[in-house]
């Protein structure tokens, strides 16, 4: 059953200037491993980056919407409480996956979460666009 969705487009061209920072900077958004992902072996990609910045954003619009839907939330849940808990990543047949620090969610709003992520991303051009179903079984 689906409990929450989220969906975020961004423009690429917002995130050329990231390409000058410091990998200190850059882990308030993104993982070690999403940074060497971004960076890759030809440089900066700016789509890949607004790509990854549009998931991250569809998760955490629907992890709020879920977490407000259970009425239990006590205080709001930030875009970067939430970043460092998120992974991208893509599986053996290419797909892309989030893997999710439920623990670390769970602690930040103070009950137990866990939900099955489902997520897609494109880039084209101008703009990168993700989208992210949070449902309560794999069957969903």
């Amino acid at each position: 059953m689906l409990i929450a969705c989220g969906v975020d487009i961004v423009r690429v061209d917002r995130l050329d200037s990231w390409a000058s920072f410091s990998d200190e900077r850059l882990l308030h958004v993104f993982t070690v491993a999403e940074i060497a992902v971004i960076r890759g072996e030809n440089g900066w990609s700016s789509q890949r980056a607004a790509a990854y910045f549009a998931v991250k954003e569809a998760f955490y619009k629907a992890l709020s919407n879920a977490l407000v839907g259970t009425g239990l939330l006590k205080e709001k849940i930030f875009f970067g409480h939430v970043c460092p808990l998120i992974q991208i990543r893509k599986n053996e047949w290419g797909i892309p996956e989030l893997e999710v620090d439920w623990q670390g969610i769970s602690q930040r709003a103070g009950f137990p979460c866990v939900w099955q992520v489902h997520c897609s991303y494109a880039h084209e051009n101008k703009f990168a666009i993700a989208y992210v179903n949070l449902t309560n079984s794999r069957t969903s």
